[in-house]
């Protein structure tokens, strides 16, 4: 099988993400800020993929839509969700495939149909409209799109604590899932809360 040709950009390069790697989930919900809020929609989301494996996750919600929630409290439940829906897959895999329903789920809602919506299939506009779904959804967590071309993307997050070398792969993979394509998606971890995203499609 042939290798995946690592991106390398301001003389570092991108890697794989490593999804059986070590996690130590405490580390992020204990260092997001007090007042970092995510939307409720998140949770619901989460809350309602368990109840359909099975999983009836107690102490959690319930969550309105578009009210703001903690932050701590969302990445706790996520956590828990995964272990609990893919309990023989690293905890790493089992978050990167928690983000594989959230952009399916922010496009069904009004919210998400005004920002993606008019867009189409049209991946090159949907990546450069990344930050604002950042926006809209969280107080604390930012996007930055680096360059974008017709197949390919880098893109910059920072104070984001939802596992960005994993979940956040997810996510983006599920994006690109939803229009049909696969992605290839390799990483820059800065530390707990930024990290560079190099897509390709």
């Amino acid at each position: 099988m042939a290798k995946t040709a690592l991106r390398q950009a301001d003389g570092e390069s991108y890697q794989l993400p490593n999804y059986r790697a070590a996690l130590v989930v405490d580390s992020f919900y204990t260092a997001v800020p007090a007042a970092a809020m995510v939307k409720g929609f998140y949770s619901t989301a989460v809350l309602r993929e368990a109840s359909l494996s099975g999983q009836h996750i107690q102490g959690y919600g319930p969550y309105r839509e578009f009210k703001d929630y903690p932050q701590a409290e969302a990445i706790r439940l996520l956590a828990e969700c995964a272990r609990r829906m893919y309990p023989d897959e690293p905890i790493r895999e089992a978050l990167r495939r928690m983000g594989w329903t959230v952009f399916p789920t922010f496009l069904s809602t009004m919210v998400g149909k005004v920002v993606f919506g008019a867009l189409g299939d049209n991946l090159p506009a949907v990546m450069r409209m990344a930050p604002r779904g950042f926006e809209v959804s969280l107080s604390h967590g930012r996007c930055e799109v680096l360059s974008v071309t017709e197949h390919e993307a880098e893109l910059r997050i920072s104070d984001f604590y939802f596992f960005p070398d994993c979940y956040l792969v997810g996510v983006i993979e599920g994006t690109l899932a939803h229009y049909g394509r696969d992605a290839q998606v390799q990483i820059r971890p800065r530390d707990n809360s930024e990290c560079d995203y190099y897509v390709r499609w």
